[in-house]
């Protein structure tokens, strides 16, 4: 214990090291600084303060992790903006060319194409989130065993739970902000492209149909990531290691199991519903009915009907559902992992 003591005497910082491993952790506190029995002076910190630094420690180890949508949402402006200028440079496309066919497409009702402007714009960035934060999640959950940095972390006075916290507020905050404001960015600048190119039309009474199909995106696919990372956490906590190949083959094994016993019973038609329902549950935005709204994409038909729909998804009784669903995941993850042993 005096080892580890030594170990972590020096200050915060997002650069510093452990003296064994480098992997252990990439930003360590002064033992003290979370010490519930120290007595106050002068620049002890208070549980809020414990909490914060546990963030940004959590926050420096998977930095690049949880930025990694934004570098590659950069990395897309930049290959269009480089398109753009070589075709420029090489005469094939100008400002006026594009304002030229633009203002000749046929947008059938703008309503409609502002609203998809706002909600494909969601629906785009939540599989680049579902890639890489599904890795993350486990990431946070199991890096500290998998580089031996058990013993170190129970050795902190502090209790898991506390830290276990930090890493969920880490994972929900960049999931629900970092997802938010990437696909703010996306409709504004596509807003101000559009304005700047058809700067003839005044589309400003339209631009409220992208919003509020960025807005009814966001809850929508907000929803299913948090379900899946829930999902990933659970089972993050239960298998250390290979957590992804473990997972996949307990969910295929509970599926035929079920199937097995759902035809054995004679219970095959109810074992098809809840199905459906745990589908619903993880991936809402697959049972957006648009051709039930008898959407007509030339002029705008019933675009109401689907603007309605959707809110009728979220205020639904599978929205609670899934809002239950998902605290249930995480805290039933976050005791698991509270409650593991050093191995």
């Amino acid at each position: 214990m005096q080892e580890i003591k030594n170990n972590i005497s020096t200050p915060f910082s997002p650069h510093t090291q452990t003296h064994e491993s480098s992997k252990c952790v990439e930003s360590i506190v002064p033992i003290d600084t979370f010490s519930h029995h120290t007595q106050p002076h002068e620049g002890s910190m208070t549980k809020l303060q414990q909490f914060k630094t546990l963030v940004k420690k959590e926050f420096w180890t998977h930095k690049t992790n949880i930025l990694l949508p934004v570098y590659i949402q950069a990395g897309l402006y930049v290959g269009i903006i480089l398109i753009c200028l070589i075709s420029m440079i090489g005469g094939n496309m100008s400002l006026e060319m594009i304002n030229n066919e633009l203002m000749d497409a046929n947008f059938g009702n703008l309503n409609t194409f502002f609203w998809f402007l706002g909600f494909t714009n969601v629906a785009i960035l939540w599989l680049i989130f579902i890639i890489i934060y599904n890795g993350l999640t486990t990431s946070l959950v199991n890096d500290d065993f998998k580089h031996k940095c058990a013993l170190f972390h129970t050795a902190l006075p502090v209790s898991m739970m506390y830290k276990v916290a930090a890493k969920l507020f880490v994972l929900l905050a960049a999931t629900i902000l970092l997802y938010s404001g990437l696909v703010l960015v996306n409709v504004l600048v596509q807003i101000m492209v559009v304005k700047l190119i058809l700067s003839n039309i005044d589309l400003s009474a339209l631009f409220s149909y992208s919003f509020l199909g960025m807005f009814q995106g966001l809850i929508i696919f907000i929803s299913s990531l948090l379900a899946l990372f829930g999902l990933d956490w659970f089972f993050s906590a239960i298998f250390k290691e290979k957590t992804g190949t473990k997972t996949f083959s307990t969910i295929a094994v509970i599926i035929i199991f079920s199937s097995i016993i759902a035809n054995f019973f004679g219970l095959v038609t109810q074992f098809k519903a809840f199905g459906s329902w745990l589908i619903r549950m993880f991936f809402p935005m697959f049972h957006i009915n648009i051709g039930g709204s008898q959407l007509d994409y030339q002029t705008g038909r019933n675009i109401q009907i689907l603007i309605l729909q959707i809110w009728g998804m979220i205020f639904s009784g599978e929205m609670v559902a899934r809002i239950i669903l998902i605290v249930l995941l995480f805290a039933i993850g976050t005791i698991i992992i509270d409650r593991r042993e050093i191995s």
